[in-house]
Order: structure tokens, then sequence, then C-alpha cells
């Protein structure tokens, strides 16, 4: 199975990266008064809330229909710790020398030991926990590695019963989020906000499993059960009283899987024929390191431009900047991740 002819996993790849870039930018003007505080309240957090469940969701979707047929554990946690590591060592270079050379900056003060924690790309994730070099890659990124770590205990029950595994994976995510307080206090490697952690959102990594594989597998029947439940949950949303859906996330979250679905089989079945996915696959292709980028990107800017004495035409044009600059430097700095994975890969992995 070759998950790359899955056209709308670059399509949602693309659209989540921008998602998050902007709720990140409009944080930073969130509680300016010339936002409009009904756009400001429920808008702008609507959009970090999509990107990240649509991350997590095509996650699962890309891992498991680009091993499907060929899962060998080793080679499986070799391939994604190359997927990720170099690009990230490489990005939190970069970002530590543009910071002392913009700012002058320097990162690497107090206690090295906790180094440790960046150097695994947990720093993010554990920033509520012990204090770390947390420069790039939020806590989406400890999450994402140790949903990586989870994957094979989560492939095995997935074939033995998909649907069992489902409803499996929602009652360990309602408990988790249940007794986040008591395993904060007694877990390590556990989030303080309960959205953050991987058992939390196990029920959307399992539904990017389950929707890309009808999709590659052209299971008609399945397409359409699953578009009906996901036309059902939205209706049942917008008839509900939503003016809490950004803030009360977690009992949203069917509202976002559900629009994933509607949006990845609207793009499947009659929008991939659209000649413009050569921007699609570009914003897809450098969306891993503008994301590492961009959270830097929107520090620097709102530290030398007075974000809060624009209008709204100049705000939009200063977002906007930063999205070109998050992905030019991706763009730039991409063949060096390139060059620094393989050297890894031939030295020390030597992945077959």
């Amino acid at each position: 199975m070759n998950y790359k002819k899955i056209a709308s996993l670059d399509f949602v790849r693309a659209i989540s990266v921008l998602f998050i870039i902007i709720f990140h930018y409009c944080a930073i003007i969130l509680f300016d008064q010339k936002i409009d505080i009904n756009i400001s309240r429920y808008v702008f957090p609507l959009f970090g809330a999509l990107g990240v469940s649509f991350f997590i969701i095509i996650s699962g979707g890309g891992i498991y229909n680009s091993i499907k047929k060929d899962f060998r554990l080793m080679n499986f946690y070799k391939k994604r710790l190359l997927s990720i590591y170099p690009t990230y060592y490489v990005a939190y270079a970069i970002t530590v020398l543009l910071l002392f050379v913009i700012s002058g900056r320097v990162i690497f003060q107090g206690d090295i030991s906790n180094l440790l924690w960046t150097l695994l790309g947990l720093d993010g994730f554990l920033s509520s926990r012990v204090n770390t070099y947390y420069l790039i890659g939020e806590w989406f990124l400890g999450f994402i590695i140790i949903m990586y770590f989870l994957f094979p205990i989560i492939r095995f029950f997935y074939i033995k019963n998909r649907y069992a595994t489902f409803l499996a994976a929602i009652a360990i995510s309602l408990l988790s989020v249940h007794y986040n307080s008591f395993l904060y206090e007694y877990v390590f490697l556990w989030n303080k906000r309960d959205i953050w952690n991987p058992l939390a959102r196990l029920p959307e990594f399992i539904l990017g499993m389950y929707l890309f594989e009808i999709i590659s597998e052209n299971k008609r029947s399945a397409i359409k059960a699953i578009t009906l439940i996901a036309l059902f949950v939205i209706s049942i949303y917008l008839i509900h009283d939503h003016r809490d859906m950004v803030i009360n996330e977690f009992r949203n979250i069917p509202f976002f899987c559900s629009v994933l679905v509607l949006m990845v089989l609207t793009f499947e079945y009659l929008f991939k024929i659209i000649h413009f996915n050569h921007i699609i696959s570009f914003l897809s292709k450098y969306s891993f390191l503008a994301f590492l980028y961009h959270h830097q990107v929107l520090s620097v800017i709102n530290a030398k431009v007075n974000l809060h004495a624009m209008d709204k035409t100049g705000l939009v044009f200063c977002g906007v900047i930063a999205i070109c600059i998050s992905f030019i430097l991706a763009y730039i700095t991409a063949d060096l991740c390139v060059r620094f994975s393989g050297y890894v890969d031939s030295k020390l992995l030597n992945i077959k």
C-alpha cells in the first residue's frame, strides 16, 4: 500500500499546519480591542483545535497505510525516529543560531542536564513539569513521539478487531481525561493538559487508520456509512448550544473528527482533479519544518513589530508574512535535514 496515492493526506497536512500557525498568530493579538470579540473568542481558537485534531488523524492514517503490508517492529521504530529527530535537530540548531543573531539571545544557560528532554524532543510536552531548553515543536512533538512508540500495540489490536479497538479507545480516552489529575501526579510522561495526552486522543488516531484504509481500498459501503455518521454528528452539534465549542475542546472532538471526514471525502471524490496540487504538495512537504519554526518566527515578529498598533489589514498582512517566513525557512533548510538524515541512516541506523 502506497499511502502517497491518498491525495487528501497531503491536502489535510497542508491545511493543518496553516490552521495551527494562524491560531498561534491570533493568540498573540487575541485581546486586542481592534479584533471583534466574537471572532477572537470563537473563531480563532477553532483553528488550533481543528489543526491539532487533523494532524492526529492523518498521523494515524499515514503511518498505518504506509506499513500495512510490511511491518517489522525495529524497522518501524528506526524509520519513525529517522523521520523526526534529524530534522528536529537541524531546525533546533538553526533556531538557536538565528535567535542569537537577531536578538542576542543565549539559550543554553542554567542546568544543562535538562538538555536531555530537548534531545528527546519531549521538552515542549514536559514544559509544565520540568524546566527545559524548549524552543521548537511544542507539546505536539512529544505527543507524536509517544504515539509512535504506542503504535505497534495499537496496530496489533486494530488488526484483531478494528471496531472493538475503536470502542476501547473511546473508553480509555474518557477515563484518561476523567482521571487526568491523578495520572499527572503519578505518571511522569503525562501532560497536565488532559487533551494533550496520547491516550486521550486515541480515537482520533485510530479513526485516521480506518478512514484512510477504506479510502485506499475504495470500500464504498464503509465510506457511505462514515459519511452519514459524520453528517449526523455535525447536525447534532449545530442544533446544540455550541457557544463553548472551543473552550470545552475534549467534548467537541467528535465534531472536529466529523469535519475532517467530510473534508477528506469531499477532496478525494470531488476536488482532487483541481490543478493546484503542486501548491498542496509544497505546503505538505515542508509542513513539519514550518511547524517547528513557526512559534519562534511569531515570537520574533511580535518582539520587533507593534502588532497592537496595526489595523486589521496590517494584522492580516503580518500574519501572511509569518506563514511565508516559516515556509521559506523550511524550504531553505530542508536539504540540510535530508543530508543529515541520510548521514544518520548510513552511519548509525543502517536501515534496509
